[in-house]
Parts: structure tokens; C-alpha cells; sequence
């Protein structure tokens, strides 16, 4: 069984942020930033080049929700990494 290190592959704020939103319907900004544990600075990147990359939608109002892309191409694989097992 090969054992791959996420954070090695994806970077720390990255892996986090993933494996929220691919556990989490839907989270804001904040909510990310909290849950992540780094830097403000280090999530808001992270999250702009998973937007840009469209493997996150990102829905503006009054607070900034983020949320998993089901319409990527690359969903599926990154589901099957980043879903947490129950």
C-alpha cells in the first residue's frame, strides 16, 4: 500500500482548505480561515487558485461562500482523495 503525504503533494493551507470543502457542502471565508489554522494571507491565496483552477465555485454576498466543484473534470479523483472515510 503506497502512503502518500497530502501536504507534501498540495502544501498545507491547500490540503486543508481541500479536505474541508470535500467534507463540507459549503463554508465562508472565515469559517475556511479558522479551520484551516494559517495564515489569512496563505488561505485567501489558496483559495483564489483553487477558484481560478475551477476545482472551488466561489458565491459572493454578504459573506463569501466556497464550495467543492462537482463539474470539474478532476472532481471525482479529488473527491476519492479528500472525502473522509466514516
Amino acid at each position: 500500500m503506497l502512503i502518500i503525504d497530502l501536504e507534501t503533494l498540495f502544501g498545507k493551507s491547500k490540503t486543508r482548505i481541500l479536505s474541508l470543502l470535500f467534507n463540507e457542502r459549503e463554508l465562508h471565508t472565515r469559517e475556511i480561515i479558522r479551520r484551516v489554522g494559517t495564515g489569512h494571507g496563505a488561505v485567501q491565496r489558496q483559495l483564489s487558485i483553487l477558484t481560478e483552477s475551477n476545482i472551488l465555485l466561489k458565491r459572493d454576498g454578504v459573506q463569501v461562500y466556497y464550495q467543492a466543484n462537482t463539474r470539474s473534470p478532476v472532481y471525482p479523483e479529488l473527491l476519492s482523495i479528500f472525502k473522509q472515510k466514516n
